[in-house]
């Protein structure tokens, strides 16, 4: 360059642009690892939630399984499955299995017959009254169809009176529940 000549060469050009490039990269792929990284905890809050929203539910109505205080042989647990728990609990306290208390306004369960299972063709965490009767009703609390969350495992583990693992329907004194879901996380895939 002569003196007094204002402007840049085409090579101090060429190594602005360079130097540009490869900053303007390096904060596009800190971007972009702080989005993933922010959709993929946004994702395991959600499914969390969701869970114990579903679990929550479950522990309520499980703590109540063979309540009676009229008739407590008639009440229990009726199913000890591994991906399947069924019990009965008189809502109504009137001594009866009541497979429908639709047009009472005392009580707020559909049926004394309650009923949780892992629907492995929907992939859901499903909710079951009235099972084996034509009032039936299924609810899915987690997954199934239209939602992005799928159940991948529901598992109960069944224990007596010493906290030891029991099978036997009139063994068990508490429940264990273990759900493993998945839920769409972005770029980065699924998260469990």
């Amino acid at each position: 360059m002569r003196a007094g000549q204002d402007g840049l060469t085409l090579v101090e050009l060429m190594v602005g642009l360079t130097i540009f490039g490869i900053v303007l990269a390096s904060i596009v792929k800190v971007f972009a690892a702080t989005s993933a990284g922010y959709t993929t905890q946004n994702g395991v809050a959600d499914l969390q939630q969701s869970i114990r929203a579903a679990v929550h539910l479950m522990i309520q109505e499980i703590r109540m399984a063979g309540f009676s205080s009229i008739s407590a042989h008639r009440f229990g647990v009726t199913e000890s499955e591994q991906d399947r728990f069924g019990f009965t609990v008189d809502w109504d306290d009137d001594g009866l299995v009541t497979e429908s208390h639709s047009g009472n306004d005392r009580v707020f369960h559909e049926s004394d017959l309650i009923g949780y299972y892992y629907d492995t063709e929907a992939k859901s965490l499903t909710r079951v009254t009235a099972e084996g009767t034509e009032r039936v009703s299924r609810q899915s609390l987690l997954g199934g169809s239209g939602d992005s969350i799928q159940v991948t495992g529901l598992v109960f583990t069944y224990y007596g009176d010493e906290g030891n693992e029991v099978s036997l329907p009139e063994d068990i004194r508490s429940v264990g529940v273990t759900v493993t879901a998945r839920t769409p996380a972005g770029i980065t895939g699924n998260v469990e």
